[in-house]
């Protein structure tokens, strides 16, 4: 809220706002936040106990408000809600990744090394342009059908030597 505030108090002091206007923005946007936080920790505590049984049936998905992403027509979970029943593993595979996009061109790393590192089907599916596929990698597989995150990082490490970049968006 920091830039809020500076806004209103720059409004403030243009005399565009009073500052009990300023005020009562700002407590009616601290009020709202508050409303949404508490809502989300709400919607994650029930659908945490939805998942005990590791699938989301479709009336317990009428339990989450209109406006909830698993209710989203649009959304990321449109297509693996369409059978009336979401699993774990698909939520896994469908839910947005934070980190997805971090290891270049937006390659999901994130996303496939939730599992521990990312196998060999799954490096199969990355896009032919994408850095990994540029080099061997098969060694890594040899040793534990795996590439870890140390391992990843070990072949940024290399690629950048390799290419003489100092990007470290790895």
């Amino acid at each position: 809220m920091d830039v809020l505030s500076e806004v209103l108090s720059d409004l403030v002091d243009d005399e565009t706002i009073s500052q009990e206007q300023a005020d009562a923005i700002l407590a009616a946007v601290g009020t709202k936040a508050e409303e949404i936080k508490a809502q989300h920790e709400a919607n994650k505590e029930l659908i945490e106990g939805f998942l005990e049984d590791d699938v989301i049936t479709s009336d317990e998905l009428a339990q989450l408000p209109d406006n909830h992403p698993f209710n989203d027509p649009e959304g990321p979970f449109a297509e693996v809600v369409a059978d009336g029943e979401l699993t774990r593993d698909e939520l896994r595979e469908a839910r947005p990744h934070s980190r997805r996009g971090a290891f270049r061109r937006g390659a999901h790393f994130g996303a496939l090394l939730d599992d521990g590192g990312i196998d060999e089907a799954e490096y199969n599916e990355l896009p032919d342009e994408h850095p990994l596929k540029q080099i061997d990698v098969s060694e890594y597989f040899d040793d534990d059908e795996l590439i870890t995150p140390d391992e990843l990082r070990e072949i940024h490490e290399e690629l950048k030597a390799a290419h003489g970049s100092d990007d470290s968006s790895a």
